[in-house]
């Protein structure tokens, strides 16, 4: 009698998930590296936020590390929809500050600063880890451990020209995280990557959630004649950018296979 064929597919399922078993948890030596989705290789990037403003990156950095790779999948991609298993999305961070994702296959406990106007791959470090599915990352957005120019001094740093109609603002500013709590956390942040020996784990950036809730407007003007404004703290657009570097979307990931 022939095995209906919903069986025959269970069977493979079983098999499947065998071999996995034997290959997942072996030594592996992959490549930890970050990306900024906004650069573009024709020139400075440029996005629109939400608040009418286009804008145009001339400077901008951010600090990482450490980096944790891990097992579990957050909590709302576990309840979440079809689609989100499908498009693996990044979800409102702070909601998972006590997210600890399982089981590490991976870690980088150092400090990168990744260079969110420079197009391509930015190699961070060669690592090691456990062979198997990563479904979320957590990391920290924490001080350089050495002086970093393109950082001013702060955290994170941004400069470059916002326009609204006849409205035309160059701006500047730093971002400095409180290190108390979970104010340099980004937790739960959903992956679909399967870590492998020669695999590169890449972190995307997407630097237009920085500022995209930003009333360039609100910007003091300067003293002195100086045309740049300064975003500094208690001004609108440095809350919005406070929020906007651990926010919905500004971190994912995605692995490359040599």
């Amino acid at each position: 009698m022939r095995a209906p064929s919903y069986l025959f597919a269970a069977l493979v399922l079983l098999v499947g998930c065998g071999d996995a078993a034997v290959t997942d948890g072996r030594e592996v030596a992959f490549t930890l590296a970050a990306e900024s989705m906004s650069a573009g290789e024709g020139g400075p990037p440029v996005i629109v936020t939400r608040t009418g403003w286009t804008v145009t990156l001339e400077e901008a950095a951010v600090a990482i590390g450490p980096v944790y790779l891990l097992t579990e999948p957050p909590p709302s991609a576990r309840r979440g929809r079809l689609l989100d298993w499908i498009v693996p999305r990044a979800w409102a961070h702070s909601g998972f500050e006590h997210f600890d994702g399982g089981e590490v296959r991976g870690e980088y406990l150092g400090r990168f600063v990744i260079d969110a106007v420079r197009p391509g791959l930015q190699a961070i470090a060669a690592a090691r880890g456990l062979a198997g599915r990563v479904r979320s990352v957590n990391l920290e957005l924490q001080p350089p451990a050495a002086d970093a120019p393109s950082l001013r001094g702060h955290q994170a740093f941004v400069r470059g020209i916002a326009a609204r109609g006849d409205e035309t603002i160059p701006f500047e500013g730093g971002l400095d995280l409180p290190d108390a709590g979970a104010g340099r956390k980004v937790a739960g942040i959903p992956a679909d990557v399967e870590l492998d020996d020669g695999v590169t784990v890449v972190i995307e950036l997407h630097p237009e959630r920085w500022l995209a809730e930003a009333d360039f407007s609100a910007l003091p003007a300067p003293p002195g004649g100086d045309e740049r404004r300064r975003i500094a703290p208690g001004t609108q657009p440095h809350d919005a950018w406070a929020l906007g570097v651990r926010a919905y979307g500004t971190f994912t990931l995605r692995g490359e296979r040599p």
